[in-house]
């Protein structure tokens, strides 16, 4: 008899009824995402309820082990198989560029934080986006490029410049270093050269970076990046009339950050529009100088548009 058959044997004896094993199997398989084994289901089962599985004919290792199996291998998928609309990713690979992480205000007042890296594998590389505090693991000293990842409960979805993103889910979880990487396959990892998609996008850049064209010009023809929303209220005008305030904080590809200020129904439609963390792009922008900072703002205009990236 397996040890699986033996699990289930024990929980019969204590008095559980197939039909209720077969239920709280169905949750851990929920709960864990499918990524644990049925010995693993069974043994949290008769764990939850108290109830003693321990045998002396069992190595006593075999239970820390079962315990703590979620074979993430069986489950791990190459990242040129990834689609839009896929739940559940699992991937192995190493960290190849670092991007900035940037805090926003949610619309109730608390804040948020948004960090993202590339990751490869032997296949491709694609970008994974971490929220709140699933992005304290990015500030790690430890989190660098170089370092093997293994993503846990990711989704995909298509983000700026219509190319496809992993986000991690609710559950997800980033593993820095996994131990369980076989030597061969963390040898082929280490020795990848950069993907062409990096190499590619180190290539392209403005004739005129962003920075400088906010020093030099008046108006700005485009604008590419990730947006975060600063701040939304009513206002009354000197004159009396009320209207509404949006100020937005884009960051383009060099992280650089600039405010872009939208009014009246332009700022309304714009909030509806936008998701905050992901990639936009305004168009035919004015620059301003902020009487109160000093600073160069972007202004929407009667001609000004947004779109995602």
């Amino acid at each position: 008899m397996s040890f699986c058959d033996e699990l289930y044997q024990i929980l019969l004896k204590e008095g559980l009824e197939d039909e209720e094993i077969e239920k709280a199997i169905q949750k851990k398989n929920r709960e864990f995402g499918g990524f644990m084994t049925q010995e693993g289901m069974l043994f949290l089962i008769a764990k939850e309820r108290g109830i003693n599985i321990r045998n002396p004919d069992f190595d006593p290792e075999v239970y820390h082990a079962v315990e703590e199996e979620i074979d993430y291998d069986e489950f791990t998928i190459r990242v040129s198989e990834i689609s839009e609309g896929m739940v559940n990713i699992v991937l192995l690979g190493k960290i190849i560029q670092k991007f900035k992480i940037n805090e926003f205000v949610r619309n109730d007042g608390s804040i948020g934080m948004v960090g993202s890296f590339m990751l490869q594998d032997e296949s491709d590389a694609i970008k994974v986006v971490a929220w709140d505090e699933q992005v304290k693991i990015l500030q790690s000293e430890y989190f660098r490029e170089g370092e093997l990842v293994r993503i846990i409960e990711g989704y995909s979805k298509m983000g700026r410049n219509e190319e496809l993103e992993v986000h991690l889910g609710r559950r997800g979880k980033i593993m820095l270093s996994p131990e369980d990487v076989s030597s061969n396959v963390k040898k082929r990892l280490e020795i990848l050269e950069p993907s062409e998609k990096i190499a590619k996008k180190s290539e392209i850049k403005n004739s005129v970076p962003l920075r400088i064209s906010m020093q030099n010009e008046k108006f700005i023809r485009v604008v590419k990046g990730i947006v975060i929303v600063e701040e939304f209220k009513e206002i009354t005008l000197k004159s009396g009339q009320d209207t509404f305030l949006l100020k937005l904080n884009i960051t383009d590809e060099e992280d650089y950050s600039v405010r872009i200020i939208l009014w009246g129904d332009d700022a309304i439609n714009c909030l509806k529009m936008i998701d905050e963390g992901e990639g936009y792009s305004f168009h035919d922008l004015m620059v301003k100088e902020n009487s109160y900072t000093g600073e160069k703002e972007l202004s929407f205009t009667k001609k000004s548009s947004i779109r995602p990236s």
